[in-house]
């Protein structure tokens, strides 16, 4: 049974930094260029949405059988991943640029500094 929760830690806390340094890495790094197909946007979109819910599914299941100190971190790991993958999904909803790339800055054609 420690076993399960000790994976199911790993897990959660590898599923909080990708969520984290996606959101860094869309944040800072301009896209270049749009999707090619809805499809490939509909998917990122849903692999987005899966993300808050996985985060929010293994905190959840987390929270109860740690107590104490790693409470503490649990909470702050999840409260800045979950914080990070509603920013990506703000980046993809607030401009069309954002809808077709999941970036803040688009530009065009290549680099710009």
């Amino acid at each position: 049974m420690e076993a399960t929760a000790t994976n199911i830690k790993r897990l959660f806390y590898l599923v909080s930094i990708y969520a984290i340094l996606m959101f860094l890495w869309r944040f800072l790094v301009p896209a270049y260029e749009e999707s090619d197909t809805d499809t490939l946007i509909y998917l990122n979109i849903l692999l987005e949405l899966a993300q808050v819910a996985s985060l929010i599914i293994l905190f959840s299941y987390l929270r109860p059988r740690y107590g104490g100190d790693s409470t503490a971190m649990l909470t702050t790991v999840f409260l800045i991943a979950l914080a990070a993958s509603i920013g990506i999904l703000v980046m993809r909803f607030s401009t069309t640029h954002g809808w077709y790339t999941g970036h803040r800055l688009y530009y065009p054609g290549g680099n710009r500094s």
